[in-house]
Parts: structure tokens; C-alpha cells; sequence
């Protein structure tokens, strides 16, 4: 990725649909005449089909119109068609129109549509196909620097009652595997259990996240053929350019018409009958009222409205029904979308942490800076959560090169307002040393001009910051006293983070670079009234609060009275809109931040004042004495929160963070370490406590807030906590409705760990019932015990609860009501619907009484009844093996069914035939999601997919690692994404899921929990190769035992597999070495480490060279203590006898073509003799080749490398020492090492050996080759 990618996405428009440039010039406005209406034959026909009505697809193919043309009688049909339909029909015969048999002609007014559509489409290429980096100055190509986002569906909850840095906070705790990733182009594809189609979208996403970015690239990639080509006409429209006609009267047609002139020739029927869609960027920019309670109905293209009522038409269906939608926005400005307006809710997440590594490594060349900022970021979780955002990777990444690139010295910055401030004085300098080499004006009056710019920019941050909004005109610009020309072409300072949008209408749009830039100089400007004594702007802030604070007899307040009101208005925020800016001003309240911001905004004396430093004095003075900052820091820790909610309290302990203040941290990271929970805490304790629990990468047993000694505020704080932990006691905590909502939010979120919640002895009232209605109809809840014990539940509260227990999403198996007055009526329905089969509760429990369900619930089919009730062994069945290495198993019917070469166990409900395979896993993704496979990946198909109801996959664990909770998930791959499967059980052999969706299925483990058990059930299989002259080689594999020996089998074809007693255990990361009686055999390597391998191929971990004399051996394996963990005594005789019968199929053989010639060949003794080398001039040439070597090394996989190695050994390229050596290399260093290895060896070897590797990496890596064809690096 560029800085531009990381530096604009979401703040501006990446392809304005305005008017700009070669498109349209200022000497010609755009055509304000009253849009066209229907043809001019329109008088001349009948039509009998109304226009709105008229299908998007042709009546004849019934697919998408291409080149749409319409019949006198009011049909549609793709020209050639229609055209062909009517060649085939008998010269004498009348045309007639195929769909209502009458006479008809094509109306020639309709032929130029496709032209139209071919130059829009050419258009919205030239307008998104470049993009601009950093300034104004360069631009670079959308699809060099394009990465994808992270895409899931669905939302995250609390998005309107947190500020974005918390919402980002929560993002960074959910892993890329329990969600539904969507990629961009995918984003109208219907999921495999969705029956409707896909009509309107609308895509969240903090600011600066990337949507406007991935909006273009969709747009890009639709005008170059490249997607969603069943889409006739894309259409992006955004919102800051609608602003500008708020108010006006429009029709949709004439809309279009003006924001895209190459659409001026389409009339009302052409657009009635194209499939449209329409993208609608930046809702949250949006100054028009959007009011979708409005009856005025609009469903003509050509009846004009006001742009309000034609866009609340359009996206409810009434206008261009037809069409589709697509709306991004922030989070805060979603709702207002009705739900029922949407058929698909999609999140942007930014990048993964795998991303935000791949960023900064790709902007250095230098490994070591790159590896130095990377540790840096990760030392400061704040710093490390922002980087989710593209645009602060590029902030982050400005500042730390200069720091770590310049003479410049001091700390590197740890909290957000240090980076901040230190993107300021880099962005002027580097516009300082440009000005003075292009002006003789002396670098004073510059940093005059910037510092009364940053004040002006400053008022207008604060001010619409207030109001909410992130787009400006110039009437906002003027307000502020900015002189647009002036302050924005000529400052320089300002092109950085600020920027002006293309014009419309002779109008032009500012915004900032990014939210975060304009809340920062909202805090600067803040800061700057308060020490100027601008008690008008105070006034009009904290409103209220300030006579209520300072009174005419008191002196101005001191700066700890001034913050302790600044954070108590946060606090009053019902969106936490305030709570980033109040933390820049807390932490621009030190003396080291405005040290550093006086150095860049004016001359500093030896012993200077802050904000005097900071404007050279016009600004008065402030107190920020050492004793002043420590009062400060007490009032926040001392600060009441009791009507706010515990998420929103947990800024105060980030304001604590910014003024750098870490004992509330320490003391807290002591009180977790000394388990010492009698230990007093405060309410800013507990806020930092919550804070860390949820934040942990380890999900907690048990929260029992009556074990913590503190006030009932701090239990209250503690409740943000309860999303990270598996069973929450909350018995007697006094929940007041904002905390109760706080804590449903909380149980909401995705992934919820929660599955037993005890609220026993709080007065929940209706509104607290009516949360916990919600949380149990959420399909994030998965919890299961619910205890209500004393909760003054009244008859309406049963009635929201038994309404949540019908709903399918439900988890819930033990509710607990007891001590509450219910009534005979409320305790019936609780009755009867613990034995509906539509409600999953087993256990009520009701004023004592203890009621179990009389039938089974926890299974959804009678096989898997009969399963779960009469445990006996599956039924054992040999598969066919296909020519496709697959496994086929013709069910006979209903039962329990294991497969003798994998070790699955099917479920089966009917009679079926399976096909499944073992398949690669994506290890990358797998990663990021801190997991790892812990078995093979296997591909399962079924002749009918409701025949699978449980899927059982052999695992490696030993009992003891079964003790640990969670410790095997289940991985399901569809054309949606990765998603991961709670195991309905885990037996001593078997993880068993439930099969819902056919596709991929394996199971996985956490990283972290594999470091506490490492040792699993372990299997050694030996193979004999065929004999050379004198020795013959014995392969050795360490291996898991779930890996099915087939799958090694078909690997090694042309070996024999020794049948031997296999069972060991081993320890993963663990060194092993194998010892041979009798001795003197050459075994290679002496020891090798324990790794997991789950295909798709499998390498030998040892090779003994016996002697074709050799009749039998004593085979050893040992750890690396000298324990013996395995022994076998091999008998050779009658596997050399089966070596003998096996014919190689000539199938398997290397194609005479591909093999490299004898003398291009390295033999053991020599190299090729240079006679016989290529000669000089049928070489590749040197440059290209070295564009090909780095760009195999960088892109190479260990999965395609292994392949490769093997394709390379079979082709003669390579020895089997050079083969055994590149695979070392990746696997102890990377694969990039194996990589360099091997490519450097084939270039020794001349063209023949390069073009084998090539084609071999044409077969193997398809998109690896391509993207090197059309660089022109490969032939």
C-alpha cells in the first residue's frame, strides 16, 4: 500500500461523481434543461407492459440485457436475440414478437443505449483508475497499491454508544475466523442460506477504515470488465456532492443527467429496463433529512421531488424497484437506515494485525526500521489498535521514519497525543524546507502564517466537531476567518491534513484527512481559549457546568478545574463524540507536549511557558505546575460516574494513560498478579481492571463481582468485563438501567465467551427484561444457564421472556425464576413451552420447584438422538478411491458410518453418496486468527446435503490436554468465508459438530493453549524406496496420528508402506532423532524437530541408506533427553518383493518435453562441462531475471515450494541433497530462504532447467504466474 491508500480513504471521495477536469469545463456547465421523457414514438404504440414493471433480463436467454432493444409492443430483448429469432423464421413470416406473438418492429430510437453504457463505463475508468498520493501533486494506479480490506457481515453492537477508538478497541479483540468474511465484490452475492436476493446493502465502518477506497476499486474493477457484470449501469453518487443540492428540486433522471453527463442521452424507459446500481458514499456526511416516515411516494425517474424524498424512495423500494443500493457510513449515522429497508449489513474492520505488519515492512526497504517500528507499535496498545485505521498506519508511519531517520532526538511517541503532535511538526517542516526552496520569504513569517492557520483550522475542527460534522464549505471556511486561497493553496501546512474535494457546481468540499486530525486541533483550539481567557467559548461548551463551577468571584479557573468540567461534558456525550478529543486535551495539558508543539508554532526561550510557546505569548498564561497536573490526575481518579454508563467510564482511565500517569495500571497489573481479590479497589481501579480483562487475550473462568472489595460503583465499572469470561456473577449488584444496558451490549458482542449469567437480587424492571429479550434473541448470545432469582419479574417481564425462548437463536437450558410473584398464567406458558420441541430449555426452576423437560432437546434429528442415547461403535466402511484422490462411500441408509482410511465418522440421516478429500489449509488466515491446524482439512460433498447430520473428525490429543476448556475448534470454510464451530461434544478419539452447510471442515487449536499441552498422540510410518545400485533408502515419518496414512500413501507412490505397529507420543517443537540396528547405516539428519503437518504433501523426517544386502533393522526413535519414545523391528524381505511387482503408470512418468536434456543435467561427480552450456545469447537476460528472482522469493509459499521441489527432483533440475537442503532452509527460516535456494540453483543450471521451473510454477501457483506474465518476466 502508498500513503495515499492509508492517508485518504474514507475522509474524501475517491472518485467524485461531480463534474471535474477533461469531463466538463468551467465554460460549460452542466445542461439544467428539463430531462427527457420518453421516446418520441411514444405516441405512435401501445404499451401494454408498464415501464417500471419491465424486467432487467431478456425475454428470449433470460440473462442480463446486452445491447437492450425494444419492440413496438412494449418488450425487451438482447439485439442479437431478437435479431437471430427472426433470421430463423420462414422468409414469408410475419416478425412477431416471441413473447406475445404479435406483429412487431425493433424501435430504432433504443440502438445507441449500449454506446451510452460503453462511455460510462469508460468514464467512471478514467475517474477511478488513478488515485492521488499524499498532495495534489502525484498520482499513482488504483490497482498497484489496492490491498483488500477486511469485509464481515453483519455490525458490531454498540455503535452508537461509542466513540470509534472503542469501537476499534473491540474490533481488535475479535478474530478473522468468527466472523463471515465478504469480499468486495462479493458484496450482492446472496450466502448459500440466504433464499432472497440481495437488493440493498449498507456498509459500516469507522472513519478513515476504507470504505470510500473499496467503493472505487469495485467501481474500477465493474468498468473494466473485471465484476459483477450482470450489473448494466454503476452509478456512484456521494453525499458531500448531494449537499450541495439539498433543497432543490430534482427528478432521478435529471439527476443522473447532471452528476453524470455521459448518461444525458438515457431516457426514462432505457433506465426502467438496465439493471442500475447505485452507490450512495458517505451517509454520515450527509446534510440532507432523510426522512423515511414520509408517505410522499415517488416511483416515476422523471416526477421531480426534493433530493431527500428521491433517495428515501429509492432506497425503500418505491423508486426503480429494480435497482440495487449500496450505502457506506459511519456507524453512528447508520440507523438512519431502517433495517427493513437492508437485506445485508456489512462492517469494514481495516486491517488485521497481520496487515498492519505487511504495511510498514512494504514502506522500508530496511528490515531492521521496519522490525524497530513494528516493536514499537506493539509495545503501546492504544498505538497498536489505531493502526486497525489505514490512515493512522500512514500517520504513524510519517512520524516514525522521521524520528528514526533524521539527527532528530528524544522518545519515541507512546500515547496518542504525542503521535498527534508530532505529526504536526513533521508535516511543517517538510513543508517549511519546500516552501523556502521555491520563496525567498524568510522561514519567520511561514511559521507566523502556520500558527495563525492551525488556530483558524483549530475553530473550525472544535465547532463542527460539536455539531458533528466532517465536511465543510466555503461558507464554513469563512466563518472561521480562512481565506480559502490564502490559507489553503499557498500555506502549505495545511495540504497535509486538510483537503480540498474536486469541484461541482463551481463549489468546492473541505475535510480533514481524517476524524482523529480533527479532534486533535479541536483540543489545540480548546486549550487556546482556555488560556486566553476566551470565557465565551468556555461558556458555550461546558455550558451550565461553567457558572455552576466558576463564579464572578473566584479567579479563572486553574487547569485540573477546567479539565475535570471538559471530561464531565464527555461523559454527558449519548455517543462518546467527546471522548478522543477530551483525551488529546488531557494529554496536550503536559508540559512535553507543548514543548514540542511550541517548537514547531513559535521561538522558544530557554525557560519558555506552554501556550505562550506554543503562539509567542498573545494567548495569556497557564498553570501546568507539577502540582496542577498531579490535582488533575487525582480528579480523575476520583471522578463520579455513577448516571454514565461502565463502557463510557473506561475513557477516564485513557485520559490517565495520555497524561501519562501508569500507576493505576501497575497497581492493577499487582493486584492480578498477587490473587490477592480482598485487596480494596477504587472506581478508576475498576474501571482499568475491566478494561484489561476485556482485553485479554485469555478468556476468564469466572466473574464474581461480590469477590471484589469495592463500592457498588466499581462493581458497576466492572461490568464491560463480562464480555471476555465464561460465567458472570452479577448477584446484588444494584444494575441501574444504564448499567443493565451496558451489560447487554456487552453480552451482545461478537464473539460472546458468556454461557452462565447470574442477575439473582437486581430489581431489572420492564426495561431490563426487555434488554435481556434482546440479548436472547441476538445470534451472538450463546449463553445457556440464566439465574433471575429475586428479580421482581413482573407477568409482562414472563411474557418478553418466554417470546425470547421461542425464537430459534436461543441457546438457553437452565432458567432460574424462583422469588418472583409469577402469576398461574405466566408459570402455565413457562410450562408448556418447556416441552415444546421449538424452545431449547431442559431445567425451570419456579418458587423452588425444579421442572426438567420430559423430552430430548439437545439434538435436532432422531438419528442424532439415537446417536447421542445409544453410543455404540460406528459402522466401519473401506472407501473407493477415485482418480481424483478422492474418497467415495455409497451410504445404504439411515446411521453412524467410519471411514477405515481417515478416521471420520459420518452421521447420516438418509440414504447418500459421499465424496470428500483431503484438501491444503490457508495457513495465513489460520494465523492471523491465532490458531492452527490440528488436523487435515477435508473437502466433503454429498449427493444430497441434508443426508450429513454430524460430522465427527478424528483428533491427536492426548486426555490430559482434553481437560482443557475450548481447547478444539472446528474450522468450516464456504464460499462466504471462514467461520469456527462450537464442538457439540469431544470424545477421547473425536471432535463432533453439527453439518449444516456442506464445504470444508477441520479442526483447529489456539496457539497459546498448544504451549500449555504439547504433547499429543503420535504415529511413525516407514516407507522402502526402490533400490539403486547399492543402497536403498527407509523413509522415517514422525507424525500426528489423526493424519490418515492414505493421504502418505498417495504421496509416496512409488515406496512401499510397511506395515508396523505406530502408536507413540510426542511433543510438539520437541527434538527427536532415530537410531538403527545394526549400526553403521548413514541416517540424515541426526535430529529433527517435532512439527504439526497436515498436508498437502508429506516429507520424510529421516532417511536411513541401508544396503540392498540389508534384511532386516531395529528401528529407535528418541527425544532429545535420550528417552526412547518408539521402537520396531523392520523386516525388508517381503516389502522389496511388492518393490518389484510395482509397475510406475506411465501417467505418473515426467513428460520427455519437461524433462530437463542429460546435458543441462548437474551430475554427482561435475558440473555441465561449459561447452555444453547455452550459449550466451539464449539466456535470459540479467535484469529480467533479477526482477523474476525477487519477486519468486518474496511471493513463494512453503505449500507450493514443497511441490515445486518435488516437480524439480522428478524433472532431473535438481539433487536430492539440493532438494533436502532448500526444504530445510524453509522450513527453519521461512520459505523465502527455500525459495532463494532453489531459484538461485535452477539460474546455475541454464535455460532449459529455468524453463522446467517455470512451467512447473505455471501449474502449481496459476495466480503467481500470471501476475509475473504480465510484468513480462516469464515466456
Amino acid at each position: 500500500m502508498s500513503d495515499f491508500k492509508v492517508e485518504e480513504e474514507d475522509t474524501y471521495s475517491q472518485f467524485p461523481s461531480g463534474l471535474c477536469g477533461s469531463e466538463q469545463s468551467e465554460e460549460e456547465p452542466p445542461d439544467f434543461r428539463d430531462e427527457p421523457g420518453p421516446s418520441d414514438t411514444k405516441g405512435k404504440r401501445k404499451s401494454p407492459v408498464p415501464v417500471e414493471e419491465q424486467l432487467s433480463s431478456c425475454a428470449l436467454c433470460q440473462d442480463v440485457l446486452k445491447d437492450p432493444v425494444s419492440t413496438s409492443c412494449g418488450h425487451w430483448f438482447c439485439r442479437q436475440c431478437i435479431t437471430s429469432y427472426w433470421e430463423q423464421r420462414p422468409p414469408s413470416g410475419d416478425s412477431c414478437c416471441p413473447q406475445c406473438r404479435e406483429r412487431c418492429n425493433i424501435l430504432q430510437t433504443e440502438r445507441g443505449l449500449q454506446e451510452v453504457l460503453d462511455e460510462h463505463r469508460l468514464s467512471l475508468r478514467r475517474r477511478c483508475e488513478r488515485v492521488t498520493e499524499g498532495t495534489d501533486e502525484s498520482e499513482t494506479l488504483l490497482n498497484r497499491i489496492f490491498t483488500e480490506l477486511y469485509i464481515t457481515q453483519g455490525q458490531s453492537e454498540e455503535v452508537n454508544t461509542q466513540h470509534e477508538v472503542r469501537q476499534l478497541e473491540t474490533a481488535s479483540k475479535k478474530k478473522p475466523l468468527h466472523d463471515t468474511p465478504i469480499k468486495c465484490q462479493d458484496i450482492f452475492k446472496a450466502s448459500p442460506d440466504q433464499q432472497t436476493p440481495i437488493r440493498a446493502v449498507l456498509t459500516n465502518g469507522v472513519a478513515g477504515v476504507g470504505k470510500s477506497f473499496s467503493v472505487q476499486k469495485f467501481t474500477l474493477d465493474w468498468a473494466e470488465g473485471l465484476g459483477n457484470q450482470d450489473v448494466s449501469l454503476v452509478i456512484p453518487l456521494s453525499f458531500r456532492e448531494l449537499n450541495l443540492i439539498k433543497g432543490e428540486q430534482y427528478s432521478l433522471l435529471r439527476l443522473l443527467h447532471v452528476f453524470h453527463p455521459t448518461l444525458q442521452k438515457v431516457t426514462a424507459e432505457q433506465l426502467a429496463v438496465c439493471k442500475v446500481l447505485f452507490i450512495f458514499d458517505g451517509l454520515d456526511e450527509s446534510r440532507l433529512s432523510l426522512d423515511f416516515t414520509n408517505n410522499e411516494v415517488v416511483s416515476d425517474v422523471s416526477q421531480q421531488s426534493s433530493v431527500n424524498v428521491l433517495l428515501t424512495n429509492l432506497i425503500r423500494g418505491k423508486l426503480l424497484p429494480s435497482a440495487l443500493v449500496w450505502i457506506t457510513s459511519r456507524p453512528a449515522a447508520a440507523n438512519q437506515i431502517p433495517p427493513e429497508c437492508v437485506d445485508r449489513v456489512t462492517e469494514v474492520r481495516g486491517f488485521t494485525d497481520a496487515q498492519k505488519e505487511e504495511y510498514f515492512r512494504r514502506r522500508w526497504s530496511d528490515e531492521d526500521l521496519s522490525s524497530r517500528i513494528i516493536s514499537h507499535i506493539k509495545s503501546s496498545r492504544s498505538l497498536h489498535i489505531m493502526c486497525l485505521i489505514p490512515v493512522f498506519c500512514w500517520i504513524t508511519a510519517a512520524v516514525l521514519d522521521h524520528m528514526l531517520t533524521t539527527d532528530q532526538r528524544g522518545e519515541l511517541p507512546k500515547t496518542l497525543t504525542d503521535m498527534y503532535a508530532h505529526f504536526l511538526l513533521v508535516q511543517t517542516k517538510r513543508k517549511k524546507q519546500k516552501y523556502e526552496e521555491g520563496h525567498e520569504t524568510s522561514p519567520q513569517q511561514l511559521t507566523e502564517a502556520d500558527r495563525e492557520l492551525l488556530l483558524k483550522l483549530g475553530r473550525l475542527a472544535f465547532e463542527h466537531l460539536e455539531k458533528g460534522d466532517i465536511m465543510f464549505y466555503q461558507e464554513d471556511l469563512q466563518r472561521c476567518g480562512l481565506g480559502v486561497t490564502e490559507a489553503l493553496v499557498h500555506s502549505g501546512v495545511c495540504t497535509e491534513i486538510f483537503k480540498r474535494e474536486s469541484v461541482i457546481f463551481q463549489k468546492t468540499v473541505y475535510c480533514f484527512v481524517h476524524l482523529s486530525i480533527q479532534e486533535f486541533l479541536a483540543a489545540v483550539y480548546m486549550l487556546h481559549c482556555y488560556t486566553n481567557r476566551d470565557t465565551a467559548v468556555l461558556k458555550d461548551f461546558l455550558q451550565g457546568d461553567y457558572s455552576n463551577r466558576y463564579n464572578r468571584d473566584q479567579d479563572y479557573p486553574s487547569l485540573d478545574v477546567f479539565l475535570e468540567g471538559a471530561m464531565e461534558k464527555s461523559l454527558q456525550s449519548k455517543n462518546g463524540h467527546l471522548d478522543l478529543f477530551i483525551r488529546f486535551l488531557h494529554g496536550l495539558s503536559l508540559e512535553s507536549n507543548q514543548r514540542l508543539l511550541g517548537g514547531l508554532l513559535g521561538r522558544t526561550g530557554k525557560r519558555p511557558t506552554i501556550i505562550e510557546r506554543l503562539f509567542r505569548g498573545r494567548l495569556g498564561r497557564t498553570d501546568n505546575r507539577p502540582e496542577t497536573i498531579q490535582r488533575a490526575i487525582s480528579n480523575l481518579k476520583e471522578m463520579n460516574s455513577y448516571n454514565i454508563s461502565p463502557e463510557r467510564s473506561i475513557n477516564i482511565f485513557h485520559c490517565l494513560t495520555e497524561m501519562k500517569d501508569h500507576s493505576v495500571t501497575q497497581e492493577i497489573t499487582e493486584f492480578l498478579k498477587s490473587g490477592n481479590r480482598s485487596e480494596e479497589l477504587s472506581e478508576i481501579h475498576c474501571s482499568a481492571l475491566a478494561y484489561m480483562l476485556q482485553m485479554s487475550e485469555e478468556v476468564l473462568d469466572e466473574l464474581d463481582l461480590r469477590k471484589y472489595n469495592t463500592s457498588d460503583e466499581g462493581r458497576r465499572r466492572l461490568i464491560p468485563a463480562v464480555r471476555n469470561c465464561r460465567k458472570a456473577e452479577l448477584e446484588s449488584c444494584r444494575l441501574s438501567e444504564i448499567s443493565c444496558s451496558a451489560l447487554i451490549s456487552a453480552l451482545k458482542s461478537n464473539p460472546s465467551h458468556l454461557r452462565d449469567l447470574d442477575l439473582s437480587n437486581n430489581d431489572l424492571q420492564v426495561s431490563g427484561v426487555e434488554l435481556l429479550r434482546d440479548l436472547l434473541e441476538s445470534p451472538d448470545c450463546r449463553l445457556e444457564t440464566l439465574r433471575l432469582w429475586g428479580c421482581s419479574l413482573s407477568e409482562i417481564s414472563c411474557s418478553a421472556l418466554i417470546s425470547a425462548l421461542k425464537s430459534n437463536p436461543s441457546h438457553l437450558r437452565d432458567l432460574d425464576l424462583s422469588g418472583n410473584r409469577l402469576q398461574d398464567s405466566g408459570v402455565k406458558l413457562l410450562r408448556d413451552l418447556l416441552e415444546s420441541p421449538d424452545c431449547r430449555l431442559e431445567t425451570l426452576r419456579i418458587n423452588g420447584e425444579t421442572i426438567r423437560a420430559k423430552i430430548q432437546k439437545t439434538c435436532d434429528s432422531d438419528v442424532e438422538q439415537e446417536v447421542k442415547t445409544d453410543r455404540e461403535a460406528p459402522q466401519s466402511f473401506s472407501p473407493e478411491l477415485t482418480t481424483e484422490s478422492s474418497y467415495r462411500f455409497r451410504c445404504p441408509g439411515p446411521g453412524e458410518f467410519q471411514c477405515a482410511s481417515t478416521g471420520l465418522v459420518f452421521v447420516m440421516a438418509q440414504e447418500a453418496e459421499l465424496l470428500y478429500r483431503a484438501v491444503p489449509w490457508e495457513e495465513s488466515l489460520l494465523q492471523s486468527a491465532g490458531k492452527q491446524a490440528a488436523g487435515p482439512l477435508f473437502d466433503v460433498k454429498s449427493s444430497d446435503e441434508a443426508a450429513i447430520c454430524q460430522l465427527h473428525l478424528p483428533h491427536s490429543e492426548t486426555e490430559d490436554a482434553l481437560l482443557l476448556d475450548g481447547l478444539l475448534s472446528v474450522v468450516h470454510i464456504t464460499d462466504e468465508g471462514l467461520s469456527i464451530l462450537e464442538p457439540l461434544e469431544v470424545t477421547r478419539t473425536h471432535v463432533v459438530v453439527k453439518v449444516l452447510h456442506l464445504s470444508p471442515f477441520g479442526l483447529i487449536i489456539d496457539k497459546l493453549k498448544r504451549l500449555l499441552k504439547w504433547r499429543i498422540n503420535g504415529q511413525v510410518l516407514v516407507f522402502l524406496r526402490p533400490p539403486g545400485r547399492e543402497e536403498q533408502i527407509l523413509d522415517v515419518f514422525l507424525l500426528h496420528n489423526n493424519v490418515p496414512e492414505e493421504e502418505v500413501v498417495k504421496k509416496h507412490k512409488r515406496a512401499v508402506n510397511i506395515p508396523i505397529s505406530s502408536d507413540c507420543e510426542l511433543d510438539i517443537d520437541h527434538s527427536y532423532s532415530v537410531h538403527c540396528e545394526p549400526e553403521g547405516f548413514f541416517i540424515q539428519p541426526e535430529s529433527k524437530t517435532f512439527k504439526s503437518m497436515f498436508g498437502p504433501n508429506y516429507h520424510p523426517t529421516f532417511q536411513v541408506s541401508l544396503m540392498t544386502s540389508t534384511e532386516r533393522v531395529f528401528l529407535k526413535v528418541k527425544d532429545q533427553g535420550g528417552n526412547e519414545v518408539w521402537n520396531y523391528r523392520v523386516s525388508l524381505e517381503d516389502p522389496r518383493k511388492e518393490l518389484s511387482q510395482i509397475n510406475v503408470p506411465a501417467e505418473s512418468r515426467v513428460p520427455a518435453e519437461s524433462r530437463v536434456p542429460a546435458e543441462s543435467r548437474v551430475p554427482a561427480e561435475s558440473r555441465v562441462p561449459a561447452e555444453s552450456r547455452d550459449p550466451a545469447e539464449s539466456r535470459v537476460p540479467a535484469e529480467k531475471w533479477r526482477l523474476f528472482r525477487t519477486e519468486f522469493i518474496n511471493r513463494m509459499t512453503e505449500t507450493v515450494l514443497n511441490d515445486l521441489l518435488d516437480k524439480l527432483l522428478e524433472s532431473g533440475v535438481i539433487r536430492t541433497s539440493e532438494m533436502e537442503s532448500a526444504r530445510a532452509k524453509s522450513q527453519n527460516k521461512g520459505a523465502r530462504d527455500g525459495a532463494r535456494e532453489v531459484v538461485d540453483a535452477v539460474q546455475k543450471k541454464g535455460v532449459a532447467a529455468s524453463k522446467v521451473l517455470i512451467k512447473a510454477l505455471r501449474e502449481l501457483d496459476p495466480l503467481l504466474y500470471e501476475e509475473l506474465n504480465k510484468k513480462n518476466l516469464v515466456e
